[in-house]
């Protein structure tokens, strides 16, 4: 499938059509699709998958240009460093297209660039509607200044992902806490700079948190303990490779509704090596947490339609 390169796609939103391209319903017999409401048009296009499809329908007429755009930037894929700085450059010049964005997902676009907290913020800024933020593994300079950005001007998130950010501490971390209240999905697995004060924070100030995946984290029994007690609303924890767990006290304060994963070889590559810094099999780590991706999103995330998680299309330059 072909995919749009995204100065093409969004260079001025998408140029304005003559009004000769408008769908007019009274202009044959035939147009029912062009008949129906705007709400029925749009709960059709949220079930299209492929952002391609989306970009087509949004170059035939100024009624679908109007429908198909907000839905393009809902959740944009990026396929490179670049579209995501193409994207910026859209979203700076078009507010209406930046407060369509709901989620944002730049795990993986590793970029060895010291400007990454002005271009942070400037998402941020941008993106004020923004609702789920996916930093997995990504630019490498993430630390904890970029957590006080995210802190500071995404205090409406309800996901965060920030899994395998080795540089982000305590410190930061505390902060994103301490701020972000709204969050009901936060994934901070394989971070070897956070401790267990970091969870016993967490644990003390769970808010709303429905699912957890600190895999690999320095959490204490007692602290973890702590958590599952006062965490009334979650409903997945992932503690794959907690060494410091060593009881099941965990167990004992349970609850029914709670989904515990203590096992699972998609952490197979992160080994103490890895908590150090390096991963055991070169790159292999990509695969292992995109098996782990689709399982969370799809598996559980009830929320979510399989079609949301699927990769098909996408924006490329």
């Amino acid at each position: 499938m072909p995919s749009a390169a995204f100065d093409d796609l969004t260079a001025a939103m998408i140029p304005a059509l003559p009004d000769s391209h408008h769908c007019d319903a009274s202009s044959s017999s035939k147009c029912s699709f062009e008949s129906l409401p705007n709400e029925i048009v749009r709960a059709i296009f949220k079930n299209l998958s492929s952002q391609w499809d989306l970009h087509c329908l949004a170059s035939t007429c100024k009624r679908m240009n109007a429908l198909a755009t907000p839905l393009l930037y809902e959740a944009p894929d990026f396929c490179s460093y670049e579209s995501l700085l193409l994207f910026l450059t859209t979203v700076e010049t078009h507010a209406e297209l930046g407060r369509a964005v709901r989620k944002l997902s730049i795990a993986f676009h590793r970029h060895e660039d010291s400007s990454t907290l002005p271009l942070l913020a400037k998402l941020l800024n941008n993106c004020p509607e923004l609702d789920d933020l996916d930093l997995r593994d990504c630019l490498q300079q993430v630390r904890d200044e970029e957590a006080t950005c995210i802190a500071t001007y995404a205090q409406q998130l309800r996901s965060l992902s920030l899994s395998m950010l080795q540089y982000i501490t305590d410190e930061g971390l505390q902060q994103i806490l301490t701020h972000c209240k709204n969050l009901r999905h936060l994934e901070i697995a394989c971070m070897p700079e956070i401790t267990d004060k970091s969870f016993r924070f967490l644990a003390e100030n769970p808010n709303l948190l429905e699912k957890l995946n600190i895999a690999y984290g320095s959490i204490e029994d007692e602290t973890l303990a702590l958590l599952i007690r006062n965490a009334k609303r979650l409903r997945y924890l992932d503690i794959t490779g907690c060494l410091c767990v060593e009881t099941k006290e965990y167990l004992e304060v349970a609850p029914a509704h709670l989904t515990i994963v203590t096992h699972s070889s998609r952490y197979s590559d992160w080994d103490q090596t890895s908590r150090d810094g390096e991963w055991s099999d070169g790159d292999d780590h990509f695969d292992m947490y995109d098996d782990y991706d689709e399982e969370w999103q799809n598996g559980y995330a009830g929320e979510a339609s399989d079609a949301e998680w699927e990769d098909d299309g996408g924006i490329d330059i």
